[in-house]
């Protein structure tokens, strides 16, 4: 266990004047605390807190920030509050606990939507005091190099949340070190054996190596020092995950992998940078493509340096990188070395919010994403990968994630921008919306008058900010057609029940009170839940009207809901809807909804006579719908006639097989005039492609006639 003394020292490497009490207080504090509790190791719990706060100290974090990493767990797992943390020890460090402390006090329905709401809160804290986000991953690394003595289930589940979740945080902070051990440990435990076997091999290579490398270093040294420039010169090991990384990503075997070794050079000024790339390129020849500016461009995590790679002696490939001294601390500790010279708190300034515009993408998805799934899926995605850069006309740089379109260049611009969105231009020609952007690509969009995203924009656009615009502006007209669907079913109701309309029921009375009491806060609220088919728009009429609610007949049991993806009641999706079983429609069929109390919307063909029947008697149930192909299969009835003789059974099945059509089932009967009729319920996805069965059927030899039947009694409860 890490002594009081060992942190406070490890402090003293890099501040001369600091709060030796406040950590000394918040040590014992914390230790008494956690007293008698163990963790899985055996070892004491609080061993783990000054673990954590010595992982800080070697961060160069602040006192603050060293004071909450010895208590971050002290709320959770014991009884000590917020309150007296603050007392105790102020309210940065009581933020500081808040923001990595889970939520406690909430039902979820289960762990994976308690765990994205309690990232979810660490988030939202980091908008405040990114020193939240630091606690967490030195927490995060302590527990990945003490996860031995977890279960398999446990390690398992740990490291991959690690590997897609924080190490690619940590990477988006630039703590490189950080990051790196990070997903070594994670590889460890996910993949054992494969970490062995390159851990092995990377020894291997650094005693064959080391020598060449020492030698190369050598002639470096001398002519630096013949050009009067100083230098320190370093060799390094590409981090075990790094290299698993290259080898999955590119499907090659170990000994491909040429970048396994590299020497570093860290020099005094810009200047100087330049000028040892200089001296590098007249020593070997520098490979094209692999000189990758990163001082005049730095990489959104604040990154600098200047990388090349050469054919050195003997025609082996070798990485330099070239920076400053400031350069690499913020290399090898990203954010985290701004608090070396910082004081006053954990906000970051209005430059480092511009540098970090991930993260304000990234928070305004947590403020608006309801679904801990999807909120967990795209924190993921948008964390997980590599990035390309490209340009506006002006030339200001933008920071996309690979694969992104000319869309999500739109939306990182500005909301409105990609909402009106209507074409693209890139590097001066027009290019199709889903073209995949190239790092150094100049991008132009060419914008409308109206604000009109499209659906099929969620099928390739990349990052969140634009698939969760796309969805917010979709929702909302979606919701303001199912209000006014709601308003017309209830003012329908209404006039039905009364001689009043909905209008003039509104200009009479107060509908607050019969609102709340249904749960609802204003009437807007209750019509699109009636648009969605979510409240009964006769239910609502007769609480209006003031007429006692009747007591309604035992329904008959209804069917199990069905599949009805592709289903838009006035263009409305998630309305509860089933199929009729009298007409069976299909994707492609012209059709009509019908309102039926209990089963939301019924979906008939236009040319149904129970649907007919049904517009004809009560017309204000019946409203329009699209049924567009989905990815699911509906049952479709098909009667063949045939010539009654072996085999035909076999041949007409022989050609609905080459559809990959499923027949559900077959009947097969002999008619009076001596032929077999054959009557099959196919699964299809389309009219189209039932119609292409029709003709292959019509097609096979001894085959009458092959038609689409619907089923031959109305029934009158359909009415009903």
């Amino acid at each position: 266990m890490r002594s009081c003394k060992e942190i406070i020292d490890k402090v003293k490497e890099y501040r001369d004047s600091f709060d030796e009490e406040q950590i000394v207080k918040a040590y014992e504090f914390a230790k008494k605390k956690h007293e008698g509790m163990f963790r899985k190791s055996g070892e004491p719990f609080f061993s783990h807190p000054a673990e954590v706060a010595y992982i800080l100290a070697e961060l160069r974090m602040d006192v603050p920030t060293i004071v909450a990493g010895l208590l971050h767990d002290t709320v959770e797992d014991t009884d000590t509050t917020l309150e007296e943390i603050e007392k105790e020890f102020g309210r940065e460090v009581a933020f500081i606990v808040k923001g990595v402390t889970k939520l406690e006090g909430y039902h979820f329905t289960s762990k994976e939507e308690r765990d994205a709401e309690s990232f979810r809160n660490l988030l939202i804290s980091l908008a405040e005091d990114i020193r939240v986000l630091i606690v967490k991953l030195a927490d995060r690394l302590h527990n990945m190099r003490t996860l031995s003595s977890m279960s398999r289930e446990s390690q398992l589940r740990n490291a991959k949340e690690t590997l897609s979740i924080y190490a690619p945080l940590a990477n988006r902070l630039g703590m490189y070190r950080l990051k790196n051990e990070l997903e070594d440990l994670s590889l460890l435990y996910l993949e054992p054996e494969v970490y062995r076997e390159i851990e092995k091999k990377v020894e291997e290579v650094k005693k064959k190596l080391l020598p060449y490398l020492e030698g190369v270093i050598a002639t470096v040294k001398e002519r630096l020092k013949e050009s009067n420039l100083n230098g320190e010169i370093q060799w390094r090991i590409k981090h075990i995950y790094g290299i698993y990384r290259k080898m999955v990503r590119k499907n090659i075997p170990f000994e491909e992998v040429y970048d396994v070794a590299g020497i570093r050079i860290i020099t005094d000024t810009v200047a100087d940078c330049y000028q040892i790339l200089g001296i590098i390129h007249s020593l070997w020849t520098p490979v094209p493509g692999r000189i990758k500016d990163y001082i005049a461009t730095p990489k959104p995590n604040m990154y600098q340096s200047l990388h090349t790679t050469v054919v050195g002696p003997k025609g082996q490939f070798i990485e330099f990188q070239i920076r400053t001294w400031e350069m690499h601390q913020v290399a090898e500790m990203g954010i985290a070395a701004h608090w070396k010279y910082k004081e006053g708190g954990g906000a970051l300034s209005e430059a480092e919010k511009e540098r970090f515009i991930w993260l304000r993408n990234l928070l305004e998805w947590v403020k608006e994403e309801k679904d801990p799934r999807e909120f967990i899926e795209s924190v993921k995605s948008d964390l997980y990968g590599e990035e390309v850069y490209v340009f506006t006309p002006k030339g200001d740089l933008k920071t996309l994630p690979v694969g992104s379109t000319p869309v999500d260049f739109a939306y990182a611009i500005h909301t409105s921008v990609g909402h009106r969105c209507k074409a693209a231009k890139v590097n001066g020609k027009l290019v199709p919306l889903n073209y995949t952007l190239q790092s150094g690509d100049r991008v132009e969009i060419i914008t409308g008058n109206e604000e009109r995203p499209s659906r099929d924009w969620l099928n390739f656009v990349k990052t969140s900010k634009a698939r969760n615009a796309i969805k917010n502006f979709l929702r909302k007209e979606e919701n303001e057609r199912a209000k006014k669907l709601g308003e017309s079913l209830l003012d329908k109701a209404i006039r039905k029940l009364s001689e009043k309309s909905l209008s003039t029921l509104k200009e009479e009375e107060d509908f607050s009170e019969v609102l709340s009491s249904l749960g609802y806060s204003n009437l807007d609220s209750a019509l699109i839940d009636i648009g969605y088919m979510q409240l009964d728009p006769e239910k609502l009429a007769r609480r209006l009207l003031k007429i006692p609610v009747e007591t309604e007949k035992r329904k008959k049991k209804t069917k199990t809901a069905q599949d009805t993806s592709g289903i838009k009641v006035d263009g409305i999706d998630n309305v509860m809807v089933s199929l009729a079983d009298c007409c069976h429609p299909l994707p492609g069929d012209e059709v009509v909804g019908v309102v039926n109390s209990g089963k939301g919307i019924v979906i008939h063909t236009a040319n149904c006579i129970v649907a007919r029947q049904i517009e004809e008697s009560a017309p204000g149930k019946v409203v329009s719908v699209e049924f567009e192909p989905s990815n699911r299969v509906y049952n479709a009835k098909v009667r063949v006639s045939v010539e009654d003789r072996p085999g035909m059974l076999a041949n007409v099945s022989s050609a609905i097989a080459k559809f990959k059509i499923n027949i559900a089932s077959v009947n097969v009967r002999r008619s009076s005039t001596g032929r077999a009729v054959m009557d099959f319920i196919l699964q299809v996805k389309s009219r189209e492609e039932l119609e292409n069965v029709l003709r292959a059927i019509k097609n096979v030899k001894g085959v009458i006639a092959a038609k689409r039947i619907y089923r031959e009694r109305v029934k009158q409860e359909a009415l009903n």
